[in-house]
């Protein structure tokens, strides 16, 4: 590796490092904002149970925030360096654009194999770990009122319940989510899933409103024919009672997918940190050289949220079996790709 090389990737590396430890620190502090008022009030959280899930969370929140953590420090370490004309140096000196992105490029494939290994493996482990947490120490209710939040209940019925918010004393649920597996397959593929704004038990069946029901073929596709409906109110027999709600009856993450787009969604994740490397650099050289560091910045990040928004948008496309899901997960990367890679060949110019 020369020596270029190695101080281009120290140029990006800290403000990397202090992106990320910033970012997972501000996800943290807004979420137990959000959610501090519901924990005080529940009682059914002790202090090391609210920490604890939070460090368990960490796997989950590198894999959200490192596409803008990679993409912040690019944007900041090639800045920095033109403010200080040593990007225009390199070029006077014949170094083209390509030689300047390939140790970018490097680091970016570098920070996708590791998010792709955390994503599939601490990701779930993590998950895991948590719920048998919950569910061992929760196994006798600490009150017999309050709120318990993010349940996960997998029975022996092959269903799989996750619960965003239930209240004990009134056994009134909200934003839950019902997903029925095929017994008869080796992976775990969802034949039918059922959503709803919120839900009450009664004895033995759960009622539901305002939602929707969704019906999937033996190969995990939007059946066509048999799509579903959406409803006001209906009725369930559900495989699991109040009490288990209650004691966290739970096998953690069940590595479920709702169809194919999810795993190819899974699959593709982790290369935006790739893709937003061949966005970053040429934005920001060229924009830097004009506007200044302000508006590169401005303008990346514009570009990543349009991105951003795209991909969801896609990923939306493909669960409603409107696209191939293959083609739904992949397609937001090579449009952006091809952008930054059309831009770059300008800068170049």
């Amino acid at each position: 590796m020369r020596i270029l090389d190695r101080y281009l990737i120290r140029k990006f590396l800290f403000p990397f490092i202090c992106c990320m430890l910033t970012l997972i620190l501000l996800y943290i502090i807004r979420d137990l904002i959000a959610n501090l008022e519901n924990y005080i009030e529940s009682g059914s959280f002790t202090f090391y149970e609210i920490l604890q899930s939070y460090i368990f969370s960490v796997p989950w929140i590198i894999v959200i925030v490192s596409p803008i953590a990679n993409m912040l420090a690019v944007i900041y370490s090639l800045g920095n360096l033109s403010m200080h004309n040593e990007i225009s140096a390199m070029r006077a000196s014949g170094i083209s654009i390509f030689r300047i992105l390939l140790p970018f490029i490097f680091i970016g494939l570098l920070i996708t194999l590791c998010i792709f290994f955390v994503n599939k493996y601490l990701v779930p482990d993590s998950h895991s770990f948590m719920m048998r947490e919950f569910q061992s120490n929760n196994e006798i209710p600490k009150k017999s009122a309050g709120t318990i939040y993010d349940i996960f209940v997998y029975d022996e019925n092959n269903c799989l319940y996750n619960i965003k918010k239930f209240d004990v004393s009134s056994s009134e649920m909200q934003k839950i989510e019902i997903k029925y597996l095929f017994a008869d397959k080796e992976e775990r593929i969802v034949r039918k899933r059922i959503y709803a704004d919120r839900g009450v038990i009664d004895g033995d069946k759960w009622v539901l409103f305002d939602g929707k029901a969704e019906n999937f073929t033996e190969e995990g596709k939007l059946d066509k024919q048999n799509p579903g409906e959406q409803f006001r109110k209906t009725e369930i027999d559900a495989g699991i009672d109040k009490k288990e709600l209650i004691q966290y009856k739970s096998s953690g993450n069940t590595g479920v997918f709702s169809s194919d787009t999810d795993k190819y969604h899974q699959a593709s994740l982790p290369f935006i940190n790739l893709v937003v490397i061949f966005l970053a650099v040429p934005f920001t050289i060229k924009i830097s050289k004009r506007g200044g560091a302000f508006a590169g910045i401005a303008l990346s990040i514009i570009i990543f949220f349009s991105y951003y928004i795209i991909y969801q948008v896609s990923i939306a496309v493909g669960k409603e079996g409107l696209a191939n899901p293959i083609l739904s997960a992949w397609i937001p990367h090579i449009i952006f790709f091809a952008v930054g890679m059309g831009y770059l060949i300008k800068v170049r110019r």
